[in-house]
């Protein structure tokens, strides 16, 4: 969606000096600046229509040599009539609010070429203030919202870190400064027997336009177990094909030492390896430590299924991680239960039976916290 602010600027020169031949004629006659704004609005292909309000637009005069000769904070409340002297001048305008991310805050700005206010002379000059951001949306098939759990993205500024999180449900349009941005997607679907899978799928928008519109389409199929994702960016008239989807893996291999070894969950990372979480009671093998009975085993590994690291936690007792999950910042959480009395931390006492058990951990591995 466009919107184009036509903001007129008349000058109007006037004043008649009476002299006869032995009268000093001033070097620099004053003129009047009259301001009116008009706005036209074009529809975007949906047919919708904003209106944008610009009372608070801040409108500045410039002298040719870019120095200020008038600022006008809210339009709203400039005068009718402004003394101005005859010269050389530009002129801007803006939304005033801009931001390197935000929600539903769109940036409009627009500058004038030179114009010249001459004694006696009228002048018309308009503005033509365009939106200077980039608009992102993402937009979720009905067979996402239908089929899958959880559906949200995220989009960042490379250069600043700045982002903005769209949760499940989420339809608004976020906008951003016109620098790259990193995108990715993660969609999570708990099947009939507990498990779950999870993927995260990561692109990115290497040389993104102001007045552009991005949409990123998620579509998405569930079928024998595996995810299929296929996702694009919707530029309006031109349609950039972004491949978040990992390869599906062709490999196969095995973990653990020379006692029960056990996994329960998985999840593909944003690297393209993978996370899996279970337990363990061996203290050889691939396993490192061994903290008392069974313990939280977490196994990293990379999208060839080589080991990268794996972590055992827990305590003194039985402690079987059933779901890890990963978050955007790269770090993981798992989740289980636990009888342990004493844990890594130095925590003693249970509360009885078997009690919830979470466990953060850094993206190689190790615990958040300890």
């Amino acid at each position: 969606m466009k919107n184009l602010f036509y903001l007129l600027i008349a000058a109007l020169i006037f004043g008649v000096v009476a002299c006869d031949e032995d009268d000093h004629i001033s070097p620099q006659a004053q003129g009047f600046l009259q301001l009116g704004v008009a706005i036209a609005i074009e529809e975007d292909a949906g047919g919708r229509v904003e209106s944008v309000n610009t009372d608070d637009f801040r409108v500045t005069i410039f002298n040719i040599d870019s120095t200020v000769a008038l600022d006008i904070p809210r339009f709203v409340d400039a005068p009718d009539s402004i003394s101005l002297a005859s010269g050389e001048y530009f002129a801007e305008a803006s939304s005033n609010n801009l931001a390197n991310a935000a929600f539903e805050s769109p940036f409009y700005f627009g500058r004038t070429s030179s114009f010249t206010i001459a004694k006696e002379e009228a002048k018309s000059v308009s503005i033509d203030t365009e939106l200077a951001n980039v608009q992102v949306s993402f937009v979720f098939s009905q067979n996402v919202i239908q089929d899958f759990d959880l559906y949200e993205g995220i989009a960042k500024l490379q250069t600043t870190n700045d982002s903005l999180f769209y949760a499940t449900g989420e339809t608004r349009s976020g906008y951003f400064i016109t620098d790259p941005l990193d995108i990715s997607a993660r969609l999570r679907f708990q099947k009939t027997d507990g498990t779950v899978l999870e993927r995260i799928f990561i692109g990115s928008i290497a040389n993104p336009q102001p007045r552009t519109h991005y949409r990123i389409n998620v579509d998405a199929l569930l079928e024998n177990g595996r995810i299929g994702l296929i996702i694009n960016v919707d530029e309006g008239v031109n349609i950039e094909e972004i491949d978040l989807s990992a390869p599906i893996p062709t490999f196969q291999k095995t973990f653990g030492g020379s006692q029960i070894d056990q996994a329960n969950s998985i999840v593909q990372t944003q690297d393209g390896g993978f996370i899996i979480a279970g337990e363990t009671i061996s203290t050889d093998g691939d396993v490192s430590e061994n903290l008392g009975l069974n313990d939280f085993w977490v196994v990293k590994t990379d999208a060839n299924g080589g080991l990268e690291w794996e972590r055992s936690a827990g305590g003194t007792g039985s402690d079987f991680a059933t779901q890890v999950t990963q978050s955007f910042d790269g770090s993981y959480g798992v989740i289980g239960t636990s009888n342990s009395s004493t844990d890594p931390f130095g925590n003693t006492g249970n509360n009885g039976l078997n009690d919830a058990y979470f466990v953060k951990l850094s993206s190689s591995g190790n615990i958040v916290g300890k």
